[in-house]
C-alpha cells in the first residue's frame, strides 16, 4: 500500500498484545464495508500512520482516526469502526452515536476494557472472542 493511500484511509489503533483486542480486530476486518488501516500499538509504523497516538495510549484504549483527521478514542472510536461495517453492525454503530445511547456504548466499552485481560479466549468463551 502506498504512503499516500495509507494517509487517506481511516486508521484503527489497537492493543496488539491483548488477545481480545486482536480477535475483535480480526472480526472487524471480516465485516468491513469500507477499508480501514489497522495498526497495533507495538507496530514500528505507529508514529508514521497515527502520529497523534502514543504507544502508551494505544495500549490503554482503542483509537480511530477518520480519513479527514478527526480522532475518536475509546467507545467513540469503537462506534465509528462499527459504523463502517456491514449490516447489522453499521446500524448498531450509527445508533450508538445518538446521545441517549452514547452512554451505553461508553459503559460497554469500559466494562470490556476493564476485563479484557481476564477474558482470555477459551473454547467456552463467547464466539466473538474465539478465533476461527
Amino acid at each position: 500500500m502506498t504512503r499516500a493511500l495509507r494517509r487517506r484511509l481511516p486508521v484503527a489503533v489497537y492493543d496488539d498484545d491483548c488477545a481480545v483486542c486482536v480477535i475483535v480486530k480480526r472480526r472487524a476486518e471480516e465485516r468491513l464495508r469500507y477499508p480501514v488501516w489497522f495498526i497495533g500499538a507495538r507496530d514500528k509504523r505507529l508514529a508514521e500512520l497515527a502520529p497523534e497516538v502514543t504507544r502508551d495510549e494505544a495500549e490503554r484504549q482503542f483509537v480511530f482516526r477518520e480519513s479527514d483527521g478527526r480522532v475518536y478514542r475509546a467507545a467513540a472510536g469503537a462506534v465509528r469502526l462499527l459504523a463502517r461495517m456491514r449490516a447489522p453492525w453499521n446500524l448498531t454503530g450509527r445508533l450508538l452515536m445518538l446521545p441517549p445511547l452514547t452512554r451505553l456504548a461508553e459503559h460497554g466499552y469500559r466494562w470490556i476494557a476493564d476485563h479484557r485481560l481476564a477474558c482470555h479466549p477459551e473454547p467456552e468463551a463467547p464466539s466473538v472472542w474465539r478465533e476461527g
